[in-house]
């Protein structure tokens, strides 16, 4: 993540050995300008509670849809602060 620069950070709900407010934590330290949103089936009222702690944009449990992600990775993307390389 410190080589690569992000606007939007998509986290699931299960990670394994990581929890998802450590691995938000980070992400801050290393971009504190990112937005991010916890998406994907299964978000207990717990995951839920613990993202908006930690500043969640959305939460995000039906994915059915697409539409609502794209709308808020555009967003994220018109509100960047970082200068945006424009290829002809």
């Amino acid at each position: 993540m410190k080589l690569l620069h992000f606007d939007l950070l998509v986290v699931a709900p299960r990670l394994g050995d990581l929890s998802i407010a450590m691995l938000v934590r980070q992400a801050r330290i290393i971009s504190p300008w990112m937005k991010w949103v916890l998406a994907g089936p299964g978000i207990t009222s717990q995951d839920e509670i613990a993202a908006r702690c930690n500043g969640v944009l959305a939460v995000l449990d039906d994915l059915n849809d697409w539409t609502e992600l794209e709308s808020l990775a555009s967003s994220a993307r018109r509100h960047s602060y970082r200068p945006v390389a424009i290829e002809a």
